[in-house]
């Protein structure tokens, strides 16, 4: 009989944080998520949006929300880690 293996816990569950993501592949540069999150997103010298914290603390969540919310082209991606 064999025993399973079980994985550490840092391979079975997240960190709880919140991650955010922008593709800029996709990106047109609106802004929004800069007018709902300044302290997260930002537009580079070409326009296009760009994260500054991808791991922002808990209470910018509900901003960061709205920036994804508010993206006409959905970009923006708000995942827990």
């Amino acid at each position: 009989m064999t025993t399973p293996i079980t994985p550490p816990d840092s391979m079975t569950k997240g960190t709880g944080e919140m991650k955010v993501t922008l593709d800029r592949g996709i990106c047109n540069g609106y802004g929004n998520c800069v007018i709902e999150a300044p302290e997260v997103f930002d537009l580079d010298d070409d326009g296009l949006g760009v994260v500054l914290d991808e791991h922002p603390p808990e209470d910018q969540r509900e901003a960061v929300d709205a920036a994804a919310r508010t993206c006409p082209v959905q970009a923006i991606v708000v995942a827990d880690d």
